[in-house]
């Protein structure tokens, strides 16, 4: 995909219901992280903690009962660019898929009657600088592997050539932290595509992950969309 490309596809996916929510600390039952860890060690646990099936929905009740805003659907479309938090459940799967390497994750995130949000594949690895990375990889659109999540077989034929990276300075850089919890984020304004800079942040344990993003003006530094006031978005691994 041509750069034009992927910043038009950048703006549709994280301009388009950009919101993130934070409701309490959460359990880290059964996850404490006694010891300092390798890199490497850091990249197992990210695969192991990371695959299952994901919903805010008890963040969302607790919101509502606060008399929170809650982004309502179609907002974007009205030209709003900031709101309230927005219902997502999301589902992380564990993908075999060589040509991308040995850690990989394939996942889709919904919204509002299913609606697409995030389609993504993620790879996972220690670079030479001994940092955890986990590089964004777009798909040219989000309907020809629609719920793929639900049967990998066709995603797994993909090669990198089918697929749009994100630059290395988009990458997710994952770090241990002493809360029992996993932490990644973009190199702090490096994720540009031309006015805009865009910020994407994970906080994972075993029992949940958390997730918040913005964009931001180059020049002024100003944020131009986010939602929730730029605080996590909690979703709860959901026990089937």
């Amino acid at each position: 995909m041509k750069k034009s490309m992927l910043g038009k596809c950048l703006t549709s996916t994280l301009a388009g219901v950009l919101t993130f929510a934070v409701s309490g600390c959460g359990s880290v039952a059964n996850s404490s992280i006694d010891q300092r860890l390798t890199s490497q060690e850091i990249a197992d646990l990210t695969m192991k903690w990371w695959p299952g099936d994901y919903s805010n929905a008890e963040q969302i009740s607790f919101l509502k009962e606060d008399g929170a805003p809650i982004w309502n659907e179609g907002q974007h479309e009205d030209g709003q660019t900031f709101g309230g938090h927005l219902p997502v459940t999301s589902y992380y799967r564990t993908i075999d898929i060589p040509a991308f390497g040995e850690k990989v994750l394939y996942l889709e995130e919904f919204t509002f009657n299913d609606n697409p949000y995030r389609q993504r594949l993620y790879t996972i690895k220690v670079d030479q600088e001994d940092k955890v990375r986990v590089k964004l990889w777009y798909f040219p659109d989000k309907t020809t592997y629609a719920n793929a999540w639900k049967h990998l077989s066709e995603v797994s034929k993909l090669t990198p050539d089918d697929m749009s990276p994100l630059p290395d300075s988009c990458d997710l850089i994952v770090h241990q932290q002493d809360d029992n919890r996993l932490h990644m984020m973009m190199p702090k304004d490096q994720c540009k595509f031309g006015k805009n800079i865009f910020d994407y942040q994970v906080s994972l344990s075993a029992e949940d992950f958390w997730f918040r993003d913005r964009i931001v003006d180059a020049e002024t530094m100003e944020i131009t969309m986010t939602a929730g006031g730029f605080t996590y978005h909690k979703l709860d691994k959901v026990v089937n």
